[in-house]
């Protein structure tokens, strides 16, 4: 399998929370837009899926999705799907959430990406 293949990873909505607020806080700002993605998926039941990646030290950082990630959480989900690389999937192997879970959660569209990644 390619490293650089594109793949659904399911986190731990607890762990990918984190990842956020540790994000936030490494940058010194906090989260604005909760009620507007809080109010796009009662609406809705929509959400663009977050992008997550790993930086040359290590740490994960999302790429794209803090608020969503946050949002989710809010609202009671137990995992987050959030698009990453294969290569990242496997560094983050200690926060892997549940497929079936993340399944009985979301209704996933059809998408090239295919591969889903967690326990």
């Amino acid at each position: 399998m390619d490293s650089d293949e594109a793949v659904i990873l399911i986190l731990d909505t607890a762990s990918a929370v984190q990842i956020a607020n540790d994000q936030w806080e490494a940058y010194g700002s906090f989260p604005k837009r909760l009620p507007t993605n809080h109010a796009t998926l009662t609406r809705t039941g929509e959400l663009w899926i977050p992008m997550v990646h790993v930086n040359w030290d290590g740490t994960p950082e999302f790429s794209d999705g803090r608020h969503r990630t946050l949002t989710l959480h809010n609202l009671g989900y137990t995992t987050v799907p959030v698009l990453a690389s294969r290569k990242t999937a496997d560094a983050l192997q200690h926060i892997w959430g549940s497929i079936s879970v993340a399944r009985a959660e979301y209704q996933f569209p059809e998408s090239q990406v295919t591969t889903f990644i967690g326990r």
